[in-house]
C-alpha cells in the first residue's frame, strides 16, 4: 500500500487532488476503490489510463514476489 500511497502522490499535480482510495472488501480477492477528484475532466481523459497502468504495474509486482 505504501507504493500505491507514492503514486496516488505523484499524481496530485496532475488531477489538482490526490487519488483517494479505500479497501472495500476482502474475499477470495480484495477490492479497493479509487476516487478522482479534479477541476478539469480533461485532467481525467488525459491522466487517468496512465495512472491506473501504474496501479496495475504496482499490483502485478506484488503477485511475482
Amino acid at each position: 500500500m505504501k507504493k500505491v500511497e507514492e503514486v496516488c502522490k505523484s499524481y496530485k499535480r496532475k488531477f489538482s487532488f490526490k487519488p483517494t482510495y479505500h479497501i472495500d472488501g476482502f474475499e477470495h480477492f480484495i477490492i479497493v476503490r479509487f476516487r478522482i477528484l479534479t477541476d478539469s475532466s480533461e485532467k481525467v481523459f488525459n491522466h487517468q489510463p496512465i495512472f491506473a497502468n501504474d496501479i496495475y504495474k504496482i499490483i502485478q509486482n506484488a503477485w511475482q514476489m
